[in-house]
């Protein structure tokens, strides 16, 4: 048994589409978090939070990135967190970040957490990431695609079409 950090450096990105959206709805929860656990925990031995990451025993870091794709290539996180993916989108770059993401956890054997909120409903071509992910899962889900994804835990509770939302 080695600590974890003395195989790699863990590093994990939290993305969304703006940095105030990810820095609001993600970061600054998690950061209250690790102030308040995990340095009582760890006894604050290599954790150093900051106001635009925290610094990780082994050089690794949780960090904030917006969805500009190239700025994200090569990077090698084990752990991506996908914030209300249902901003996501071909036009703002979301879709490009996503699949740019995936690439990159799938080079350290990464997880990935999406969370996103409902999305409308657009042709494919416009379709956003929240959007992409649902329809593919419940395709599997239905039997109308090949492909088997048994590394995703797809938690979806969609209300019949006759719900009254009043």
């Amino acid at each position: 048994g080695k600590p974890w950090y003395t195989k790699f450096p863990p590093s994990v990105e939290i993305f969304a589409v703006s940095e105030p959206q990810v820095r609001s709805n993600t970061y600054l929860p998690m950061l209250r978090m690790v102030t308040d656990r995990l340095m009582d925990e760890y006894g604050g031995v290599g954790f150093e939070p900051m106001e635009t990451f925290v610094a990780l025993p082994g050089d690794g870091r949780i960090s904030v990135k917006t969805t500009s794709s190239k700025s994200a290539k090569g990077s090698l996180p084990v752990f991506g967190v996908a914030d209300q993916s249902e901003a996501m989108t071909n036009g703002n770059g979301g879709t490009n970040m996503m699949d740019t993401m995936l690439t990159n956890l799938s080079k350290q054997g990464g997880c990935l957490l999406e969370t996103p909120n409902a999305y409308v409903r657009e042709p494919s071509e416009y379709a956003s990431q929240a959007q992409r992910t649902h329809e593919d899962m419940k395709a599997i889900a239905e039997g109308r695609s090949r492909k088997v994804r048994n590394d995703v835990l797809w938690d979806h509770r969609e209300a019949p079409p006759e719900t009254d939302m009043g």
